[in-house]
């Protein structure tokens, strides 16, 4: 855009649209759009009416993909990048190169959809992957006055 003032912007974009819309090419797109936008609104009353006649083929429909692999995939996804900014190949790969380990505890992860994204709540930044309990752990740790050194020494002082 050449204009950072939103005002300006507005004008020079109404004179270039105004300029286009003249133009063969124009006239062209806006006729697509228009014939798209009408032949839109059949086809959705039309996909409307059907399912109102025949429910029991729109719940069967859905019943299959709400539970099927494909739609817990995409929604793993979608929670994924909306929590994290990573998706399920991210946190595949994450997997593999920490060799289905937790980074906390050293033990082997329950496989790539178990194990939990450990991220930095300052930065958002994400570690890596840990078990469970180890989230939570590091969690309580992060929001406790508490150092882990003085948890530690608490502890050990219980053992004896």
């Amino acid at each position: 855009m050449p204009y950072k003032d939103a005002q300006a912007r507005k004008r020079y974009m109404k004179g270039y649209c105004r300029h286009y819309r003249r133009t063969k090419r124009g006239k062209q797109v806006l006729d697509d759009a228009r014939r798209r936008y009408r032949n839109s609104g059949k086809q959705v009353r039309a996909v409307r009416l059907y399912q109102q006649h025949h429910p029991e083929i729109q719940r069967k429909a859905w019943k299959n993909f709400r539970g099927s692999t494909k739609d817990k995939k995409y929604r793993e996804n979608a929670r994924l990048l909306h929590l994290y900014g990573i998706t399920l190949s991210d946190k595949r790969k994450m997997y593999r190169k920490q060799k289905g380990l937790c980074l906390l505890c050293g033990r082997k992860l329950n496989g790539v959809r178990k194990s939990h994204v450990d991220h930095s709540h300052e930065t958002d930044r994400v570690r890596g992957l840990l078990h469970g309990i180890c989230n939570l752990a590091v969690g309580y740790f992060e929001n406790a006055d508490v150092s882990p050194f003085r948890m530690e020494k608490y502890l050990r002082r219980g053992q004896s």
